[in-house]
């Protein structure tokens, strides 16, 4: 699980996660308001608005989108592995409004 903090100036939001796991599992992808609570929805600032994964866990490369007209502020966006019981890792990309946010 990673979290980072950004700082939005307002306006358009477009968050893209790309990842291919090493093991079975897929990467989720959540953008909290500032005074977040954790796996709370209520705290959402916006939610995925696609997904592209292949059926089942596996390890197939997914991606996650969330497009969104967001008010300035600092939102948390939190990567989140999901892998089952297995331990595994993957690799991502991440780009903000098309341009790179985050190597792999």
């Amino acid at each position: 699980m990673i979290f980072y903090r950004y700082y939005h100036s307002g306006g358009t939001f477009t968050l893209r996660l790309d990842y291919t796991p090493t093991t079975e599992g897929d990467l989720d992808l959540y953008l909290y308001k500032q005074a977040y609570v954790y796996g709370d929805s209520s705290t959402y600032a916006a939610t995925p608005s696609t997904t592209r994964k292949t059926a089942g866990n596996d390890n197939t490369a997914g991606s996650e989108t969330i497009s969104a007209s967001l008010a300035a502020g600092w939102y948390v966006i939190n990567v989140r592995v999901y892998t089952g019981l297995l331990l595994g890792s993957a690799t991502y990309t991440m780009q903000l409004n098309g341009a790179a946010l985050c190597p792999k």
